[in-house]
């Protein structure tokens, strides 16, 4: 007999006691759902308990391509057991220890779009994780690693067998008894009391059938964290509640223990009624009726718990449990066998005739299912006690694995084995596990397990102590037990050779746009113990890797770009499962590649939008049909190019093969009558081409045209009026409704609403009445008039001349000042006409003294006329010193009078000082001095200074002052002109005016002094043949009296030919100068002191 068992899968041969295929990783044997015997694929029924198993969706699930490859180095796909929009659940084994699984839950954060939605989302998911990873009891399954890769999130768990509530709620064959239910919800009640007694309480507004299984032992743990609704929203309630179990204060308040007693309370609710209750309940159908048999109380509870009203709940998940289930009569809460005793058998046409199947079929006992003492009526005396059973009948052990196969044992490492020694019989089970090999150690302790319980009992592998790289002991582990021995055999092959891991093993693509190629990666492992060495060889054309060739180290990976070319990519979409070729020296490999490239295509039914005829002011409709033709997704934008268009939707998605429908709506208020055509209207865009919409509508309204838009009124006179026609037109094709406004108060129309057929014309007075007016002018008012009808709005401008001249005479005050009798003064007057129209004046006085020329004239609107005034002071009275009077000028603009003043001129001088003293001339220098002249008389003093000297010179010669003001003579000496033999002299300075004569005397002194120049410093040197050193003073006499000079030196070395010396005047005179002395090194230098007078000067003595 061959000595293998073929893959259901692949065909591959495989070891009896192998648990997953070593090609595709299928999973060969099974673990029986009641009793957890394990049992291999091709066997219809458990060997232990006889139980029969539905093998064929999990064998066609064998067919489904599932996802493969290891995740992060570590965790190997072996099958997907759950997927959905953005997440998927994988069985998985562990790379460090093959018999250990776990479920792996994928989320995909690719539906977000927008960064913000996704770094929300990532941040969710990660306080999600962090949270649950503290939760720690044997009712939640622990989270026991998470990673996260590009945009997808892992969250790897524990594998929990059994089955979810909600695959017991669609299995017709499986219905849960009340006591069940009773215990399975005290179970949830534990688990829930411990998250809301956390420090920071946490609760499970997502709890759900599908959130919770049941093990084959009787244990209820809860699975999922809710996650998914961080990245898909869509389908969930408010905090991620699950329609028909969610409860519904959660839409205005976070979730808390009230809200999750009511979520518990609809799930034993729908495994009662073994049904669903995502989509609802028939109206009427109460527990009552469809579990018969039920107890009151239970009713109550599930009535309470489940109830809307928040306040008439539980208000504890302990208080719940209470009523459920009292803790005192039993510690345990697992009831094993339960699977088995809710099987109906054959699966009945409908849900509504399965209440009664237990009755029909027989007690629970009848079925094998041993009454929970826990529930239901106690009775009154304590059971007795069970006899002991016979060893043969009492004990039974089964072991798993029954062989232990390690293929890729790492030579360093250390490995964890588990070896699950479970008690099949009706006695307790007393084993203990002893390793007959060095290189695998093993506890030494006795164990005992009840009935229907299991041990896990944890084995270490040192490969160091393996005699070689492949070692195979029939009898590597012993188990003894009271039911007997079972050997275990083990094999453990150490990694040598190059081996080669690609992963993923499926490159997906997705959709690759025309314009811009994709890059995945695809890392090569090499598992062995010596140097992989390959290449990459692509299949299609359409993909490159880069490097192709690769060269790895023992336990080294390295990432191979692989890029899509979008120039080669076929049209539609690619699924190759061989696409890639990896040959190396450790093995083949193939790659699949999942490609496609979108070719959306847009068409249209007609390129023009044609509203025909069209009422102006209505509102119309018209669909457009948009196909997309193409094998990819349209995604369009659709642009009104005209105002009066609207499109909805503005954004639309085509699938292919579909069709949208937009409405195009024409707001025709405020066009003009007549056809209209418009070659670009619409405009949509989209990834699969762009059309552009005409436009074509014929419109039937009225049309308002005014044959002028001015009306002139020509020129009126200020509080007259004038009137002029408007004539308004109907040139369109419907009745026309005229409003006629006027925007100025005087101007009027004599109708104000007027009517017109289609091509009537109506002619309207207007009328502008000036009185109002303010003042004359050209007026000119844009739309003083405006005609409306519906949306048409013409305005009518107004221009008018009102005729007001008016007069502005300047200056507006005559001041003729003071008037010399025989000097007449004049003032010259101009007339302005500032107004509109010509102006008519003349001017008169009563005053004799005035003279004017002309009296009368005309003055043209803008234009100015002048009038001279002279008037004269031997027209006055004599004895009168000032006149007054009035010029009156009259004209069409009204009268204005221009005062008028005159005077008689009477200036009077009046020097400051009439004796000036220049004081002394110093060697004969020129003196100044000033004398200030005041007018202290009326009228402008005008006169002569003249000097009775030669050397006495005025700084003026003719003078003229202002009434009240004064002006300043300055007189200077010429020393030129001087007498030389004369010390002092005086002259006279004539001061004549037509206010008066003045005559200033004026004195200077001279005298004469010496003025010695600053000697400069006496430089020493020594004369030929001489040692002593000389030098010379040299002084001078700038001024015009001796100068008497005395010398003494600082240094008795120094010497002087004479102390005392006289200077004439304009002379000078050397003396010799001598240092006594060889050396000259004075420290301070020697200095002469110069003294003439007042004056002294320190001369240096210098070495030349």
């Amino acid at each position: 007999m061959t000595d293998y068992r073929r893959c259901p899968k692949c065909n591959q041969p495989n070891d009896p006691a192998t648990h997953a295929c070593v090609s595709c990783g299928a999973e060969l044997l099974r673990r029986c759902p009641n009793c957890g015997a394990l049992r291999a694929w091709n066997v219809a029924s458990c060997p232990n308990c006889q139980v029969n198993a539905d093998d064929q969706a999990l064998f066609t699930g064998l067919f489904q391509a599932p996802r493969t490859g290891t995740l992060r180095n570590r965790y190997v796909i072996l099958e997907t057991l759950a997927s959905g929009p953005v997440s998927t659940v994988y069985r998985a084994s562990d790379t460090r220890d093959a018999q250990r699984l776990y479920a792996i839950k994928e989320l995909s954060t690719v539906s977000l779009f927008r960064a913000d939605e996704k770094r929300e989302a990532e941040q969710a998911i990660s306080g999600d994780i962090a949270r649950w990873s503290q939760a720690s009891h044997e009712g939640i399954v622990p989270i026991l690693d998470s990673f996260q890769d590009r945009d997808r999130y892992y969250v790897v768990t524990e594998y929990v067998y059994g089955w979810s509530l909600d695959q017991i709620l669609n299995d017709p064959s499986v219905r849960i008894s009340p006591d069940l239910v009773r215990n399975w919800g005290s179970q949830v009640c534990d688990f829930l009391a411990f998250l809301h007694g956390l420090a920071e309480p946490m609760h499970v507004p997502f709890l759900s059938p599908a959130h919770l299984i049941a093990t084959p032992e009787g244990r209820v743990v809860l699975v999922g964290h809710g996650l998914s609704y961080r990245v898909r929203p869509v389908g969930f309630g408010p905090y991620g509640g699950i329609p028909g179990y969610a409860a519904p204060d959660l839409a205005q308040q976070s979730p808390d223990p009230r809200t999750d007693i009511f979520s518990l309370g609809r799930v034993l609710y729908a495994l009662l009624l073994d049904r669903p209750l995502e989509k609802g309940l028939p109206r009427g159908l109460s527990l009552q009726q469809a579990v018969p048999g039920i107890s009151t109380q239970l009713v109550r509870i599930i009535a309470r718990a489940a109830t809307s009203r928040r306040d008439q709940r539980y208000g504890s998940v302990a208080e719940l449990r209470q009523a459920l289930f009292d803790p005192e009569r039993e510690a345990g809460l697992a009831v094993s066998g339960w699977y088995a005793a809710s099987r109906t058998g054959a699966a009945s046409p409908g849900r509504a005739g399965r209440a009664s199947k237990t009755a029909e079929g027989g007690t629970m006992e009848d079925l094998g299912f041993a009454r929970d003492p826990r529930y239901g009526r106690q009775e009154s005396q304590a059971t007795p006690a069970k006899a002991a059973p016979t060893q043969a009948a009492a004990v039974r052990m089964s072991v798993y694995p029954a062989r232990i196969e390690i293929r890729d044992q790492a030579p360093h490492d250390l490995r964890r084995l588990v070896l699950t020694v479970r008690n099949a019989g009706q006695g307790d089970l007393e084993f203990r596990v002893v390793s007959q090999v060095s290189w695998i150690k093993a506890p030494a302790r006795l164990v005992t397990l009840a009935p229907e319980k299991q041990a896990r009992v944890v084995l270490t592998l040192n490969p160091a102590s393996l005699p070689g790289d492949k070692v195979a002991e029939p009898r590597a582990i012993l188990v003894e037990s009271n039911a007997g021995r079972q050997w275990v055999p083990a094999t453990v092959e150490i990694k040598t050779a190059p081996m080669l891991r690609p992963e993923p093993r499926i490159l997906d693509f997705g959709q690759v746009p025309s314009d811009e190629g994709r890059t995945l990666a695809l890392t090569i492992h090499n598992d062995g113990r010596q140097r992989l060495a390959g290449q990459i060889v692509s299949r299609v054309p359409w993909l490159k890797a880069s490097p192709a060739d690769f060269a790895l180290a023992a336990n080294e990976s390295r990432a191979v770009s692989v890029s899509v070319l979008p120039e080669r990519l076929p049209a539609g979409p690619q699924n190759v499962a061989e696409a890639l070729m990896v040959d190396s020296n450790g093995g083949q490999a193939r790659i699949g590649a999942e490609a496609w490239a979108p070719n959306p295509r847009m068409e249209l039914a007609s390129g023009v939008l044609d509203w025909g005829d069209t009422q102006e002011g209505a509102a119309i409709p018209l669909d457009v049909s948009v196909v997309n033709s193409g094998d990819g997704q349209l995604i369009g934008h659709a642009r009104s190019l005209v105002p009066w268009l609207r499109v909805q939707p503005e954004s639309w998605q085509v699938e292919a093969g579909q069709r949208t429908t937009l409405r195009v709506l024409a707001d025709t208020a405020g066009l003009s009558d007549g056809p209209l055509h418009l070659p670009q209207a619409v405009r949509l865009q989209s990834n699969g081409g762009t059309a552009i919409l005409a436009a074509r509508l014929h419109i039937r309204a009225p049309r308002l045209e005014l044959d002028s838009s001015t009306l002139d009124f020509g020129q009126v006179s200020l509080g007259g009026s004038a009137s002029r026609e408007l004539t308004i037109r109907n040139a369109g094709s419907a009745p026309m409704e005229a409003v006629i406004n006027s925007a100025v108060d005087w101007i009027s129309p004599a109708e104000s609403v007027i009517r017109c057929e289609p091509g009537e014309a109506r002619r309207v007075t207007v009328t502008a009445a000036t009185g109002s007016v303010p003042a004359g002018g050209r007026i000119e008012i844009s739309a003083a008039l405006r005609v409306a009808s519906g949306t048409d709005l013409l305005p009518v401008d107004v221009a008018i001349v009102v005729l007001q001249p008016m007069l502005e005479v300047e200056p507006g005050i005559v001041d003729f000042g003071y008037l010399e009798p025989t000097v007449p003064g004049s003032v010259e007057l101009a007339l302005h006409n500032t107004g509109t129209g010509d102006l008519a004046w003349y001017a008169q006085t009563d005053a004799e003294w005035l003279e004017i020329r002309p009296q009368s004239g005309r003055c043209e609107e803008g234009s100015a006329s002048s009038i001279t005034l002279t008037a004269y002071a031997l027209g006055m009275e004599a004895s009168a010193d000032t006149a007054t009077a009035i010029l009156a000028i009259s004209s069409d603009a009204g009268r204005l009078k221009i005062p008028l003043r005159v005077a008689k001129a009477a200036p009077r001088l009046e020097p400051d000082r009439t004796f000036v003293d220049l004081g002394t001339s110093r060697n004969r220098e020129d003196v100044s001095a000033s004398v200030r002249l005041f007018n202290r008389g009326l009228g402008l003093l005008r006169g002569t200074a003249i000097s009775d000297r030669l050397w006495l010179v005025t700084g003026r010669t003719s003078l003229e002052c202002d009434t009240g003001h004064s002006v300043e003579l300055q007189l200077h000496t010429d020393m030129a002109e001087f007498a030389d033999d004369l010390s002092e002299d005086r002259g006279i300075v004539t001061v004549e005016t037509n206010g008066g004569t003045v005559e200033i005397d004026v004195r200077v002194q001279v005298v004469r002094t010496p003025a010695l120049e600053e000697p400069e410093p006496v430089m020493l040197k020594r004369a030929e043949g001489s040692s002593a050193w000389q030098g010379r003073l040299i002084l001078r006499n700038q001024g015009l009296a001796t100068a008497r000079v005395d010398i003494t030196s600082t240094d008795r070395r120094l010497g002087v030919s004479r102390e005392r010396v006289e200077v004439k005047p304009g002379k000078s005179v050397r003396i010799g100068v001598t240092w006594d002395d060889e050396a000259f090194l004075p420290d301070p230098n020697p200095a002469l002191m110069v003294t003439c007078e007042s004056d002294e000067w320190r001369i240096s003595v210098l070495q030349q």
